[in-house]
């Protein structure tokens, strides 16, 4: 909880770490990425790429990050993983039985992944501009 009380700041423990939590973890995980909509994907959902290196400072595999459900606005809830892969793109398992989404729309997020990997990489990696990327993205259909 963070509030005022006699014109001081109060902040309890627990709003201390939400508030720690989200600019660690939270929130903040779309700020260094960018946004792919619907219409430029063919897909049901908005996907995020992250083009700042993340994958080098945290240690992870390249991914991308896409909504978890229909809704129209991303947030923390209902971001989901898949790892760039032009064989076989994973979602982590633990994150699989929160999907909200139904087969056919996750399989087109792994075949959009699949016929994208090779620019996918490119751009996570910046060897590519945003221009030439557009113009060799393979959208969904």
């Amino acid at each position: 909880m963070i509030g005022f009380e006699d014109g001081r700041l109060i902040i309890s423990e627990t709003g201390l770490l939400r508030w720690i939590y989200d600019r660690t973890f939270g929130r903040d995980i779309l700020e260094f990425t960018t946004t792919l909509r619907e219409s430029t994907t063919g897909l049901p959902v908005n996907i995020f790429l992250d083009d700042s290196h993340d994958y080098i400072r945290k240690r992870h595999e390249k991914r991308i990050i896409f909504q978890g459900d229909y809704g129209h606005d991303a947030n923390r809830s209902n971001l989901f993983f898949m790892t760039i892969s032009k064989d076989n793109p994973q979602i982590p398992a633990k994150q699989l039985r929160k999907l909200k989404l139904h087969t056919k729309d996750i399989e087109a997020i792994k075949m959009f992944v699949k016929n994208n990997a090779e620019l996918l990489d490119e751009l996570v990696d910046e060897k590519i501009d945003w221009t030439p990327f557009f113009k060799r993205l393979k959208k969904y259909k």
